[in-house]
Order: structure tokens, then sequence, then C-alpha cells
């Protein structure tokens, strides 16, 4: 009979050692924010793009529009 410790160890040590291994994989190469940096970044909308989209979804009626579009405008 060889005991707890060594059939415990002969058995869950080699099943430990590939955790940790995919573990350490998932850290060094998983996802991270680092990739995010390589992402193209979105280019902010100017108002009056952002204004127009309103008007085309239907979110402003076009006195709305005018409104906002004169304010954006002028000030």
């Amino acid at each position: 009979m060889m005991g707890f410790g060594g059939g415990f160890g002969m058995f869950f040590g080699p099943l430990i050692l590939i955790g940790i291994a995919v573990f350490l994989v998932y850290i060094l190469y998983g996802p991270n924010e680092r990739k995010t940096e390589l992402e193209p970044r979105t280019i902010e909308k100017a108002p009056l793009q952002i204004l127009d989209e309103r008007l085309a979804r239907g979110d402003i009626d076009q006195r709305e529009y005018e409104e906002k579009r004169r304010v954006l405008e002028h000030g």
C-alpha cells in the first residue's frame, strides 16, 4: 500500500501542473486591455452630424431640428 500521500500526489500532481500551465497561457495570451489599443478608435461625431441622424431616425421633428441647428451654428 502506498498510503495517502503517494496516491494523491501521483494522481493530482500532474492535474495541478496542467492547471497552472493553462492558467499561465491564459494570463499571457488571453483577453486583456492591451488588445484594445490595437482596435481602431471611433471617430467622434460632430454635433450637426448627430442632429442630422436624430432627424433621420425621427427622434425630433423638422421644427426642433431647425431650432437646434440654429443654436449650434450661431451659439
